[in-house]
């Protein structure tokens, strides 16, 4: 049976963090989990085992989607799927058969909340090649989750360094420094640091590094801005996504720290119009009308409340 058999491992989403059916699952180094599309929500681990896999302990390198397993593996022991409905998903098998040679599947994905009406804390993404484009909020949690009872040595990973932010107010003190890494060294030096602030853009003799004692308000957005804060303290409050969205390299910064939409107004017409070309023909998520729900909530067990009956 197992020369036969092929065996795959995946999951829906990234981990739940701290929203809904939180369980402190941490999806670190990327941004964000369950219930959001940053990469922490949506980017999830799988592996795939089956007898015609030629190049063993082999690393997928393509963009592939969740709806893509149905055709893949129909491809795979070579049922046809021509005659069923439209199937959003392509099939993968090739790839996986050849994946240090073979090309993308697909080269661009749609990332999206199942409703488009939920103002700046969600909306709908697109994956093109390696840029990833977020109209309105991608959701929460928006944040970055350190690893639990680990330490971080480096100073990107001690300091959470985000390029395009600024912490207004409450400095503790300011000074002329040479790097954002060496602002981030000042903090992790100053017990009562929170947070920090460099400016990229300031006169030779003025002052870049700010250091703060604790978070205020909420960031602002400024391209000439680098802020950090240091790991295993809490989080600050991200801010508000740009009426223009936001645009991540996905290939160059998986961890969603650098948003190029200011520096890339092209790409961001460019992709906007695809997601309103999506958005379309776009229905939100609704329960099937003939699946008989219960109406005085879902059953009880010993384990607790069940959903029943999966229509």
């Amino acid at each position: 049976m197992w020369d036969n058999t092929i065996v795959v491992f995946t999951t829906d989403n990234g981990g739940p963090t701290t929203t809904g059916d939180g369980v402190g699952a941490r999806n670190w180094p990327l941004r964000g989990g369950k219930h959001s599309i940053f990469e922490g929500g949506v980017r999830g681990t799988a592996l795939i085992r089956a007898p015609k896999l030629k190049e063993k302990n082999s690393l997928y390198p393509h963009l592939m989607h969740g709806a893509d397993w149905l055709p893949t593996l129909c491809d795979a022991v070579g049922i046809p799927t021509n005659g069923t409905k439209p199937l959003d998903g392509v099939s993968q098998w090739t790839g996986l058969l050849h994946p240090s040679s073979s090309k993308p599947s697909r080269t661009q994905l749609v990332i999206g909340n199942s409703t488009n009406y939920c103002g700046d804390d969600c909306g709908f993404g697109i994956r093109v090649g390696e840029w990833k484009y977020m109209r309105g909020g991608g959701g929460k949690p928006d944040t970055w989750y350190p690893p639990v009872n680990e330490t971080l040595r480096t100073c990107q990973g001690s300091c959470n360094t985000t390029a395009g932010w600024c912490f207004p107010n409450d400095d503790i003190t300011s000074l002329k420094v040479a790097s954002p890494d060496e602002c981030c060294a000042q903090c992790l030096v100053n017990s009562k640091c929170e947070v920090w602030t460099y400016r990229t853009k300031v006169d030779a003799a003025q002052v870049n590094c700010y250091i703060k004692r604790d978070q205020g308000e909420k960031p602002e957005h400024d391209s000439e801005c680098v802020s950090g804060w240091p790991a295993g303290k809490p989080a600050p409050p991200v801010p508000p996504p740009p009426a223009a969205g936001t645009l991540y390299n996905i290939s160059a910064d998986p961890t969603e720290h650098n948003d190029q939409a200011a520096s890339n107004p092209d790409t961001v017409k460019q992709l906007d119009a695809m997601v309103s070309t999506v958005l379309e023909t776009f229905k939100g998520a609704t329960n099937d009308p003939s699946c008989p729900f219960p109406k005085a909530g879902w059953p009880s067990t010993p384990q607790g409340k069940i959903m029943e009956p999966w229509c």
